[in-house]
């Protein structure tokens, strides 16, 4: 399954991206994903790149707030609107 979408219109272009989360009952097997449909090319974890494990609300923090630093937005609690 492809979770990259690009969706463009007359003056904005949408990326979206995903993470694939480990629960932890089976060894997750990153080495079968293409990543955006392109051969050849490698995937990593957060794991092996920071070397800890990162709980799910971690990842989700940060990345909400970095987001919200580089657009300079604020992402509100009901995950729906972006506030500027």
């Amino acid at each position: 399954m492809n979770n990259t979408e690009i969706t463009e219109t007359t003056d904005v272009l949408y990326q979206r991206f995903s993470f694939i989360a480990d629960k932890g009952q089976e060894p997750l097997r990153i080495d079968n994903i293409i990543p955006c449909g392109i051969q050849h090319k490698k995937v990593t974890s957060m794991k092996k790149e920071l070397g800890r494990d990162l709980l799910i609300t971690e990842v989700k923090e940060k990345l909400k707030k970095s987001f919200e630093n580089v657009f300079d937005v604020v992402i509100t609690d009901d995950q729906k609107s972006l506030v500027k």
